[in-house]
């Protein structure tokens, strides 16, 4: 079963649809980019597409340094993030 999950990205409220067993996950992972991003903030990258995609990039690139055997994980993490990219596109051309 899946359901609507509301996650807040740069002070941006998302309606995400996620199952229900990966609602604590999304919302870990929506934390942990809101704290890439605070970092990206203080070192001056400004812009709400910047800021995404910087913080986006070095997540990955932490992931590969962390684990590089594991490009199964990595192509997941892109999925997501691409599918996620496609979410906050829809959202923002609705506001």
């Amino acid at each position: 079963m899946s359901k609507i999950v509301e996650i807040n990205i740069l002070g941006r409220d998302f309606q995400i649809n996620c199952p229900d067993e990966e609602e604590e996950a999304l919302i870990q992972s929506a934390s942990y980019l809101n704290q890439k991003i605070d970092q990206l903030k203080e070192s001056g990258v400004t812009g709400f597409d910047r800021l995404l995609l910087m913080a986006s990039l070095n997540i990955i690139h932490e992931s590969t340094n962390n684990n590089p055997e594991n490009l199964t994980q990595l192509k997941l993490v892109q999925e997501k993030l691409n599918n996620f990219d496609k979410i906050l596109d829809q959202a923002l051309s609705n506001h």
